[in-house]
Formats: structure tokens, sequence, C-alpha cells
């Protein structure tokens, strides 16, 4: 699946500035010290629960440095950081996003860039959001 996702943002990439962030909502044992699945309590599940697996694409227009990520790849992050790094890469102004918690942000791989104005006016429709002009 993640590879068709892939290949359609590279079929678009010349146009737009694609990305893909995948984050898996569990972890899975398959078969380490005799359990299988997910689903223990924390306090005894195995590592292979806790690990939660995770891919940020990032197509050749996109403003981030590649080299800065993977340099940062083996860190380890969680769940509490997707909501802030969504708000970074939509650079959506909003006292809720924490800096810290962006994983591109703490990666010092942000580059700047002219928004894609089309993006630009679909967000300037939903009032939830603010963005700069």
């Amino acid at each position: 699946f993640l590879s068709k996702v892939i290949t359609l943002l590279k079929e678009h990439d010349a146009d737009y500035e694609t990305a893909m962030l995948y984050f898996s909502d569990h972890g899975e044992s398959l078969g380490e010290n005799n359990m299988y699945l997910h689903g223990y309590p924390y306090a005894f599940a195995p590592i292979q629960q806790k690990h939660v697996p995770a891919i940020l694409w990032f197509g050749q227009h996109f403003p981030v440095d590649k080299s800065a990520l993977k340099e940062q790849a083996a860190e380890a992050y969680s769940h509490d950081n997707i909501f802030h790094t969504v708000l970074g890469l939509f650079d959506v102004k909003t006292e809720q996003r924490l800096k810290e918690l962006d994983i591109v942000a703490n990666s010092n791989a942000y580059r700047p860039t002219n928004i894609n104005k089309e993006a630009l006016a679909l967000a300037q429709t939903d009032k939830r959001i603010s963005h700069p002009d």
C-alpha cells in the first residue's frame, strides 16, 4: 500500500511539494519470547509492541533537508510528535504547536519556500487554522 502512495506522489512531484507521513497505531509481536500480536498491558508488553513503525517520505521539491532528517532517524519519537510535526509541515501558526515535539523542526530540516498558492487558499477557508498571508 505505501509503495503505491509513494508512486502516486512521485507522479505529481514535478508540480507539487509532495510528502507522506505514515505512523502505525501500535507495534506488533511476531513470536519473540513466544508472544504474538499486540495488546499486552504496557508494563508487560515487549519492546516490539512499544516501538511504533513510522515513515516520513518527502518528494524532491518538499522544503525539508532530508540529510538532516536522516541524521535523526534513530531518535525515539512517539505519537505525541505527530500533531506538532503536521502543524509544522503545513506552517500552521498556533499556540498549540510545540516546536520541540516537531520531528522536522528538531532536526533543523525546514527550508524556506513559497507555499503552494492552491494549498494556502484551501487552508485560509478553514477558519479553525491561521496561516500567514
